[in-house]
């Protein structure tokens, strides 16, 4: 059962500067559905960059049919649950500051699904855009690699990577949870190896407003549940 986010959650976030980078885009067969859980996107590779420049990058793995993780060095990202409305949780207990988180979605056959355009690719329902909940906050955020359907152009909602990052650093003992919805994809024809190469979008703010818009998005999403 989905655990719906309240407005007051949305407080402790900050405006953030939202990025895009399409230097390569990424095509898939088809989409297997818009609620994608925790478990359901084993291969996903997740990199690490610290303060010092050195690296590190775990593989995202199942923990049971709802949840699922990737950990390295130190450094955990964990979500549970739907991606829509179910916060992912990054924790640094390495001995490392971290500069930017990256997780290349696609190559665990899932992909990142913005809020816009709604209605986006065919398939994809609503998306809800990177929003911190709790935690250290990051600078910005990346969406990179765009995503189109096989035989279509791509709509602008889905994307193989994001790349968090933070200017000042995510020191040690440092968590972040944080909303980032996904939708599950099959027979991805390029995966491409995502890299970011950010390209000035738009300010988002995140408040009141937003939280009443991801609410009427939730709501509106259940009912696609039901019908």
């Amino acid at each position: 059962m989905k655990k719906l986010l309240t407005a007051s959650a949305f407080l402790t976030a900050t405006s953030l500067l939202g990025m895009v980078g399409n230097a390569q885009a990424a095509t898939i067969s088809a989409l297997t559905g818009y609620s994608t859980m925790g478990g359901a996107s084993t291969g996903m590779q997740v990199r690490v960059t610290f303060a010092d420049n050195t690296t590190s990058t775990g593989v995202w793995s199942a923990v049971d049919f709802y949840s699922g993780a990737a950990s390295a060095d130190g450094w955990t990202l964990f979500q549970s649950g739907d991606t829509f409305g179910n916060p992912w949780t990054f924790s640094n207990n390495s001995s490392k500051t971290i500069s930017s988180l990256f997780i290349n979605a696609i190559a665990g056959s899932t992909l990142f699904d913005r809020t816009n355009p709604n209605p986006g690719t065919t398939g994809s329902a609503a998306g809800w855009d990177f929003t911190p909940v709790s935690g250290s906050s990051p600078t910005s955020f990346t969406y990179s690699n765009i995503v189109n359907l096989v035989g279509q152009p791509a709509v602008g909602d889905l994307y193989a990577a994001l790349t968090i990052n933070w200017d000042s650093g995510f020191s040690t003992g440092s968590n972040l949870s944080f909303i980032a919805d996904t939708d599950s994809a099959i027979s991805v024809i390029d995966p491409s190896n995502p890299q970011p190469v950010p390209v000035p979008a738009a300010f988002i703010g995140i408040g009141l407003a937003g939280a009443f818009l991801a609410k009427k998005e939730i709501s509106r999403r259940q009912k696609s549940h039901k019908a």
